[in-house]
């Protein structure tokens, strides 16, 4: 479906998020797993995906009327997390987009894994979404073809180191969108931060030259590496920190994200942000407004039974005999926090650890998951006609299918010796070059 002619360039920050996400070979599995120090950061944020991504499928199919078919676009895929919540029954196509070659590789891994029960055709990108046009590369775009839902998840903020990189971004939801479709994004909280730093006593000023203080809760660092040189409560593009999220993401850069700035791109590129939600906890009260049903609650409380069993474990290891593995992030009572009587929703029967609510989740839980914010856009004017794609029949992808729009040639020997260590079963993987 996408073409990868003409001549590309990939942003130096691009370049330094491919190699830095390059280095992180596979997230764990089984009891490894389970024993996470951050498990149930992952399974809310999983969750918090997964009900965004599927109200929003369902709201699109039911007005586009075509049949409901849904046509999908995941911005900064990374390994293909997210595959799995595309299986919906009005999807019949994924284009999946990253930075990260090797980050596409593991994605293709997964979905030819799965394929089978997905029933939906995915393409894979490797280009810098926040530099290049990338209507201009999909076939279908000049028959009217466009997407119903674009997903950019956790990667939005990278966007806002540069006006010009973030305007790309704008137009490629504006172009790529269709008009009935949604654009939701979660990305961290220019406003959860300064509230913080504000917290410690930080004050800004036009002649205070201290470096903001560091945020950290033995789980979550945000680091800045100088003063701020402007208001940083205004719009500027380019604010940059430092985050760290324990066995997650490695003193990355990344950059605030104002929300009048998105308000005035989305005015410039015809769009409009339909729902805003501050924190992700607003995300999971408003979700459970909508969805009042017993199912919702007992499949958020199923998706988030790894982390029961987790913190039920924590405490065993705290109350007997056994090693704290969780080490000094979990030090002041942490866990005598999380079994008081909750509020906010919570039943108190959290010595069992039964996560059935957010408040049922210890504080510093809580408080990495609502550094981020989440929105929900869409178009404010029409596009012309828009037309249905009539996708082929799943097929197994390989390294040799991925749509390369960066100036770098895909080196398949690279590739093999990158995962052999622990993916790559040559004549038996999924993989094939």
């Amino acid at each position: 479906m996408f073409s990868d002619s003409g001549t590309f360039t990939m942003h130096p920050t691009a370049e330094s998020i491919w190699h830095q996400y390059a280095a992180i070979r596979g997230g764990g599995t089984g009891d490894e797993r389970l024993r996470s120090r951050i498990l149930p950061i992952r399974d809310f944020n999983n969750w918090a995906k997964r009900a965004l991504i599927g109200h929003f499928l369902h709201a699109t199919a039911s007005a586009q009327g075509r049949n409901g078919e849904v046509l999908v676009m995941d911005i900064c895929c990374g390994k293909g997390g997210d595959l799995q919540k595309f299986r919906h029954d009005h999807v019949r196509y994924v284009a999946c987009i990253d930075v990260s070659l090797e980050s596409l590789v593991e994605a293709i891994h997964r979905y030819n894994g799965m394929r089978n029960t997905l029933r939906y055709q995915a393409d894979f990108i490797w280009a810098d979404i926040f530099a290049v046009p990338i209507a201009q590369h999909f076939r279908p775009y000049q028959r009217g073809v466009r997407f119903g839902l674009i997903s950019c998840q956790f990667a939005l903020h990278y966007a806002f180191e540069t006006e010009e990189r973030a305007r790309m971004l704008f137009k490629n939801v504006s172009d790529c969108l269709d008009n009935k479709g949604r654009f939701i994004a979660i990305f961290v909280s220019k406003e959860s931060i300064l509230s913080r730093l504000e917290s410690k006593g930080y004050v800004w000023s036009p002649t205070n030259k201290d470096r903001p203080p560091v945020l950290n809760n033995g789980l979550y660092t945000i680091r800045f590496e100088g003063p701020f040189t402007e208001n940083p409560y205004s719009p500027h593009y380019g604010v940059k920190y430092y985050f760290d999220l324990e066995e997650a993401v490695n003193d990355i850069p990344e950059y605030f994200v104002d929300y009048s700035s998105v308000m005035a791109l989305c005015e410039e590129f015809k769009l409009r942000i339909a729902h805003h939600f501050g924190t992700l906890e607003d995300f999971y009260r408003q979700y459970f407004e909508w969805h009042t049903d017993q199912h919702s609650r007992t499949e958020f409380a199923r998706r988030m039974d790894r982390s029961s069993q987790m913190l039920a474990r924590k405490v065993e290891d705290a109350q007997g005999d056994g090693d704290d593995f969780f080490g000094e992030a979990f030090v002041d009572g942490d866990y005598q926090d999380a079994e008081e009587p909750m509020d906010g929703g919570g039943d108190g029967n959290a010595t069992e650890f039964g996560i059935r609510h957010f408040a049922d989740l210890p504080e510093r839980y809580r408080e990495v998951i609502n550094l981020y914010q989440a929105v929900v856009i869409e178009r404010v004017e029409a596009h012309g006609l828009s037309m249905n794609l009539n996708c082929r029949t799943t097929v197994a992808r390989r390294v040799a299918d991925i749509t390369n729009l960066t100036p770098h040639a895909i080196d398949r020997a690279a590739l093999r010796e990158y995962f052999a260590p622990y993916m790559w079963q040559p004549g038996k993987g999924h993989i094939k070059c």
